[in-house]
């Protein structure tokens, strides 16, 4: 074989993740499923086979699962000021969640973008009768690499109840 090689001589890589180099392609290779968020800085040596030395410093960074909260549950009556249902993003990058609106005819498929750490809200109309259903299906970075997450559990229920008739 020949005289080279690559190592890591400095820094880590994220866990999860090996770098292994191939003296048939002469490649140092970087794979698997890292585990933990962050950034991670490292450094590959490469030695030739006359024993030229070579550096180069590397960085992967790993964004955390998006996730994304739902609140505004509540009854109101019909056509009391209309209820929102608040979407909240809990990470440093903006999102998208997707979400299903049931209103006990049909179910509709709609998506809100979220500023990094902050909320958006949707307005509930109380001119109809009905109990709405707000699910959020699933969640992802507006930017690439989108790391969309299927989401479950996140629910907000409005119900607007019909208003009383007296006859007489």
């Amino acid at each position: 074989g020949s005289a080279n090689s690559a190592v890591r001589s400095s820094g880590s890589l994220p866990p999860g993740v090996i770098g292994e180099y191939d003296d048939n392609t002469n490649t140092y290779t970087i794979s698997c499923t890292p585990t933990l968020d962050g950034t991670y800085t490292f450094i590959v040596t490469t030695t030739g086979p006359c024993g030229n030395v070579s550096a180069s410093q590397g960085s992967i960074t790993v964004n955390p699962t998006p996730m994304a909260t739902i609140t505004g549950t509540t009854t109101v009556c019909q056509g009391a000021t209309a209820p929102t249902v608040t979407f909240s993003n809990p990470m440093v990058l903006p999102v998208t969640v997707t979400y299903t609106l049931n209103n006990g005819v049909s179910t509709t498929t709609n998506s809100i973008n979220i500023a990094a750490n902050s909320t958006a809200t949707v307005s509930v109309s109380t001119s109809t009768a009905a109990t709405y259903t707000y699910t959020i299906t699933s969640v992802q970075y507006q930017a690439t690499p989108a790391c969309a997450n299927l989401v479950t559990g996140q629910v907000a229920i409005v119900t607007v109840n019909g208003n009383s008739t007296l006859s007489l």
